[in-house]
């Protein structure tokens, strides 16, 4: 269908890599999702606004999380998002996962920005051995911005 605006519920702005101001926005569009159903989504800057030329040199991400018939009884979802520069001049980051259950696996997806654009990563890791994930810091800055987290309840 048609593209429709949807104004933010929390936003935020840091430094980005570059040295350009890099906003950061959430909304839950839950409601919208359950009323259209699955298909192809996607996200897009709005127009007309004087902050589009800003914001054209960073990502979009939109992250959805459905049910799954086929998990396990017990299974939690965890979605951080935030604005965070990571790189040469600033420190590591680590993100708790706290908020899960411990000692259970957990399958760890992150997006940062790169200067070359979005990367994607997904990896295991085991909550009783590291109940966080840590960005590294290197000689080239990145932004961390989403962090998802889907544990697997123990049987």
């Amino acid at each position: 269908g048609q593209y429709q605006d949807i104004a933010a519920t929390e936003t935020g702005e840091v430094t980005g890599p570059d040295g350009r101001s890099a906003f950061e926005a959430f909304t839950d569009v839950t409601s919208l999702v359950a009323q259209y159903g699955a298909g192809a989504w996607s996200a897009a800057p709005g127009t007309g606004r004087s902050d589009d030329e800003r914001t054209a040199g960073f990502g979009w991400t939109l992250v959805v999380v459905t049910a799954d018939p086929g998990a396990a009884p017990g299974t939690e979802v965890m979605v951080l998002d935030g604005a965070h520069v990571v790189g040469a001049s600033s420190p590591a980051l680590r993100v708790p996962l706290d908020g899960l259950p411990p000692g259970r696996q957990a399958q760890i997806r992150t997006l940062t920005w790169t200067p070359a654009g979005p990367a994607l990563d997904t990896f295991p890791q085991n909550l009783a051995e590291s109940p966080a994930v840590t960005f590294a810091a290197g000689a080239t800055p990145y932004l961390v911005g989403v962090v998802t987290v889907t544990d697997t309840p123990s049987r």
